[in-house]
């Protein structure tokens, strides 16, 4: 998954801050969608599969103070797949992660996964925050 953190400079003219692959694992993840808070950190959250484990949803995240380029925090499970997409639904183009108003802290992410048996998709929400103390 490739990122990229643009800043507006002199006369709002966007520049490129900083960028970054993340793929721990070699597994696959795609249709990424990133927000940052109030303290300049980022969080994404993405689609997630492979090989050896069901699409499902995950996040990963790093703080404003770390070195560049770098997804610092572990990957979290936010929602496990369980079974194989088998009808022709488009998969879950909508993903979106966005920073809570009432805080500019929280990060809330939906995505979609698969549970076993299950025809159609089912959507996951979910909140973290990106802090030291939460950092592994």
């Amino acid at each position: 998954m490739r990122w990229y953190q643009f800043q507006l400079g002199r006369r709002r003219k966007p520049t490129l801050y900083q960028q970054g692959t993340y793929a721990p694992g070699g597994d696959y993840r795609w249709l990424a969608g990133a927000a940052v808070d109030k303290a300049g950190n980022i969080g994404i959250g993405y689609s997630y599969g492979s090989a050896t484990h069901f699409t499902g949803q995950r996040f990963t995240g790093r703080l404003a103070g770390d070195t560049l380029g770098i997804m610092s925090f572990n990957e979290n499970v936010l929602a496990e797949g369980a079974g194989v997409q088998t009808n022709t639904l488009r998969w879950e183009d909508y993903t979106y992660t966005v920073i809570d108003p009432s805080d500019n802290e929280t990060f809330w992410y939906v995505g979609d996964y698969m549970k076993k048996d299950a025809r159609n998709y089912s959507s996951k929400i979910g909140a973290f925050r990106l802090t030291a103390t939460t950092k592994k």
